[in-house]
């Protein structure tokens, strides 16, 4: 399921980077490479049709039909403005139902409870930026819970994952092989907070798909189970 969704992503998204091309193309006055592109589009749209679900319908897949097969400046702009971007939802909006009639919904069996609580339900309703959000204030919740510190970000997995005088400890740190342990995850967890707890906290702007945000929550279902199976200093 999730392969046939990133099939018809990486489709749409090839298309929308020729629909650009297109348009530059038919700006500055060069027809043979319009009809490039549009020979170039029209086999695209063939692999998209092949790969749409039977049965589930979209306007905007027919409408992009008509705009390739025109390929004039406002039909560019109109694929990439209206065509792919409809298409795109609707093909979320389908493998997020089919995601939750599956037999025992795999996503939610794989993650953590910390993180499942947290966000899937802004998941299963498209609301990605908050499940991808809360699902790592949920993990960095979890590290002050078990370590009683109240820190935050680096300041925190500094604290935590000290080699030196940790507060929670991932393998043996007398082994060469456990301090690379602990180190290496307190680098996974700080740029996991800079890298996609920041950028969520400071724009509602966002590039996440259903598969992209999917991903999000299993990596930190893991940082989670770390956190769970980490021993104290005196354990």
């Amino acid at each position: 399921m999730i392969e046939h969704l990133f099939e018809i992503t990486q489709i749409t998204r090839e298309m929308r980077e020729k629909a650009w091309e297109g348009g530059c193309a038919y700006l500055k006055g060069k027809p043979d490479v319009v009809e490039t592109i549009k020979v170039h589009l029209e086999k695209d749209l063939a692999r998209l049709q092949r790969s749409w679900p039977k049965r589930l319908k979209c306007e905007h897949l027919d409408n992009l039909e008509r705009h390739i097969h025109f390929s004039e400046a406002t039909d560019f702009e109109d694929m990439l403005r209206r065509d792919i971007p409809g298409i795109e939802q609707e093909i979320e909006r389908h493998f997020r139902r089919k995601f939750s009639e599956a037999s025992g919904d795999t996503l939610e069996g794989m993650l953590h409870p910390v993180v499942r609580s947290s966000c899937y339900k802004q998941f299963k309703d498209g609301l990605l930026r908050d499940a991808v959000f809360n699902s790592i204030t949920a993990v960095f919740d979890f590290i002050r819970k078990r370590s009683g510190s109240k820190k935050d970000g680096w300041d925190l997995v500094s604290e935590v994952f000290s080699e030196s005088n940790p507060k929670l400890i991932f393998s043996e740190l007398t082994t060469l092989s456990g301090k690379m342990d602990q180190r290496g995850f307190l680098k996974i967890f700080g740029g996991a907070y800079e890298g996609i707890r920041n950028p969520k906290a400071h724009t509602l702007d966002h590039d996440l798909t259903t598969l992209k945000t999917a991903q999000y929550l299993v990596f930190m279902s893991l940082l989670a189970r770390r956190i769970e199976e980490a021993k104290t200093p005196t354990s």
